[in-house]
């Protein structure tokens, strides 16, 4: 065992001594030397000095947000088709055409969710919610399968809650109202949200 253990470190001595050797006579010199050979960097390519990282295109602000018509606040006489999480609105819609007895009811798998540069969309009572970090790009307007999804004047103070043009097709406590536009705050985001606005401010 003794004969192992000094035999282990006599190897790791010559190891490190050629490491060194290596280092100060071999490398170092000829990274030093102005006669070298060598005109690369010898730790970057010159595609990688010259590489520069791209700016994210700046979504366009806009006067008008995104309203969708359909409110989580509605009830069904029926219960809420269970959709596998997975699955995006365009599967569902494809194949079910919708998650209740109302056709232009929201889906609520997000896929607008996930198109939304600005996070400002989620996901409550199986419908989607627009908050007030809305932008009003659009982008989701044509991610929704379902057309529900509309700009509107930021102003606007009362629209209709329901996209449904066949009054015979939904049994919804919301079918064909209008009610007042609330501003909603994005969920558990309170506090990141005054952070976005100052930080938004700022920039401009």
């Amino acid at each position: 065992m003794i004969v192992l253990f000094w035999f282990l470190l006599i190897f790791l001595i010559l190891g490190l001594s050629l490491l060194l050797y290596f280092l100060f006579y071999i490398l170092l010199p000829s990274i030093k030397n102005p006669d070298s050979n060598i005109t690369e960097n010898p730790v970057f390519s010159e595609t990688e000095l010259n590489f520069v990282v791209p700016k994210p295109d700046k979504v366009p602000e806009s006067a008008k947000v995104a309203f969708v018509m359909c409110t989580p606040e509605k009830e069904f006489n029926l219960e809420f088709l269970k959709f596998n999480p997975g699955q995006s609105c365009l599967v569902a819609d494809t194949v079910f055409h919708s998650g209740n007895r109302c056709s232009f009811a929201c889906i609520g798998l997000g896929d607008c969710v996930k198109t939304c540069p600005q996070e400002a969309i989620f996901i409550k009572n199986h419908t989607a919610v627009v908050s007030d970090l809305c932008i009003g790009c659009g982008l989701c307007v044509n991610t929704c399968p379902k057309k529900i999804i509309k700009l509107i004047d930021r102003n606007t103070k009362t629209h209709l809650v329901c996209s449904n043009k066949d009054p015979d097709l939904a049994g919804c406590s919301r079918n064909k109202k209008e009610e007042n536009i609330q501003t909603v705050s994005k969920k558990d985001f309170k506090l990141w949200e005054q952070c976005y606005k100052i930080f938004k401010r700022y920039k401009r």
